[in-house]
């Protein structure tokens, strides 16, 4: 099946707009190679929803912060993050830790950026400096945002480390 076959020529994703956050995520995801990461970019980027899709980059930095733990899954990563990143910065933050995990020699997957600098300078990592750990954020005020479980499994987490 096809958009185009379905709703008419041309093709056109606007439909969506009426859908809700989960009735996109089923509506897109019955396509093939459609996954998870393009679902939630689509969410984010083209329908200004509250999103924060995990990639590669973000994945990799977020568990060196160990704002999710190092075992987790981009699913698991995906649901802790959504759960814990305020909403308005869910796009800042996104894109902000993409460019970095582009750039960075220490965040780069095995230290080779994708884009490294020109005059192949390295340049201190910003994120080597010390950052607010998971504990504190879910008590913080957007505690009542992330699930119990997802809490249960960070606090769990983080004192075990």
């Amino acid at each position: 099946r096809t958009v185009a076959a379905e709703r008419g020529s041309p093709p056109s994703l606007e439909y969506l707009r009426e859908m809700t956050d989960e009735e996109v995520k089923k509506e897109l995801g019955r396509f093939k190679g459609i996954g998870p990461k393009t679902i939630s970019c689509v969410l984010l980027f083209a329908l200004s929803r509250d999103e924060f899709p995990v990639d590669t980059h973000v994945l990799r930095i977020t568990k060196m912060l160990k704002w999710v733990p190092g075992t987790s899954t981009r699913e698991g990563a995906y649901e802790c993050l959504n759960a814990m990143v305020p909403n308005d910065v869910k796009m800042d933050l996104h894109c902000l830790l993409v460019k970095h995990g582009k750039h960075c020699y220490r965040c780069a997957a095995n230290g080779k950026p994708q884009f490294p600098p020109k005059d192949r300078s390295k340049f201190v990592c910003p994120l080597q400096l010390p950052l607010i750990a998971v504990p504190d954020v879910v008590k913080s005020e957007f505690a009542s945002s992330i699930p119990n479980d997802v809490k249960s499994e960070f606090l769990t987490w983080t004192t075990v480390k």
